[in-house]
């Protein structure tokens, strides 16, 4: 059994903050479980930020566009939204309007296997102000957050919420503060 089957068969026997940490440190330990009908909407969807926030850590928001947006676009908005984060939502539908993911897969896609190139190489027709209008909405997002809370406290809060659904958990508190979740 997976920790994350583990969280979804009994989730009276998790916190919200270990739920949080440990599908940090396995989510990629199995097959992309992100549609999986198997897993709770709420667990599908920590685990489609956190690979998000992997992501833009390694890739930035030009390597997420070229090799994960064509595909992650919608799911990828639909939990920025149902964290509580619907200005990030419109960020990366934002994002994928100035450089089409599904223009730059096909580029990607044309190119012999192992060919070492650059992204100007292979997607020439990004302007200099597309590559600046890309940086400046990466540098928004995760940055809308009510009160100043940071990713993780959003993504406990939603953890708790779905954890504990029969409180009709819409709020949590994280330190000092009180999460007021969507």
């Amino acid at each position: 059994m997976s920790i994350l089957d583990d969280i979804a068969d009994s989730p009276r026997e998790w916190t919200a903050a270990l739920v949080i940490d440990q599908v940090l440190l396995h989510q990629y330990d199995e097959a992309d479980r992100r549609r999986d009908p198997d897993l709770p909407t709420w667990l599908r969807e920590i685990l489609v930020i956190c690979d998000l926030e992997t992501q833009l850590q390694m890739d930035g928001l030009l390597g997420w566009l070229e090799n994960r947006a064509n595909e992650d676009l919608d799911l990828v908005a639909d939990a920025l939204s149902a964290i509580g984060l619907p200005t990030d939502a419109h960020l990366v539908r934002e994002a994928a309007g100035i450089i089409d993911p599904r223009t730059l897969s096909e580029q990607n896609n044309s190119l012999p296997v192992h060919t070492v190139s650059s992204f100007r190489d292979r997607h020439g027709q990004v302007t200099p102000q597309d590559y600046e209008r890309i940086s400046e909405i990466q540098g928004k997002l995760f940055a809308s957050a009510p009160d100043g809370l940071d990713i993780e406290a959003l993504l406990i809060a939603h953890a708790h919420a779905g954890l504990r659904p029969e409180r009709g958990a819409n709020a949590f508190e994280v330190g000092e503060k009180r999460i007021d979740h969507p």
